[in-house]
């Protein structure tokens, strides 16, 4: 994958930055379900380490699964006491566009 520094990012780094965003979407339903003071903080800083490396990788910019799990965080980091029952399904899906985009863009 090349960044906008025509520099190119091996399958290994990628594949490795899916599995710590599967890990840290995952972290918001801990957050969440023990009404965690953090969680908007949390998932802000997720936020902009996202789009920093949607702006970082040329493949990302106009990825729509990858801007669906932007929309997601946005929508928790600016929601943090919605419903349980909600951030949990979002975690869910955001893990599973997840799972899509390793496999779209490391096999």
């Amino acid at each position: 994958m090349m960044t906008i520094y025509d520099m190119e990012i091996s399958r290994d780094v990628v594949r490795n930055r899916a599995d710590e965003l599967v890990n840290q979407f995952y972290k918001i339903l801990p957050l969440r379900e023990h009404e965690s003071e953090t969680l908007s903080q949390y998932t802000g800083g997720l936020l902009r380490e996202m789009l920093g490396m949607k702006e970082l990788l040329t493949e990302w910019h106009d990825d729509g699964k990858y801007a669906s799990l932007l929309g997601i965080l946005q929508y928790i980091t600016d929601n943090p006491k919605c419903d349980v029952a909600i951030v949990k399904s979002d975690v869910f899906k955001a893990i599973s566009i997840i799972k899509k985009l390793r496999k779209k863009y490391t096999d």
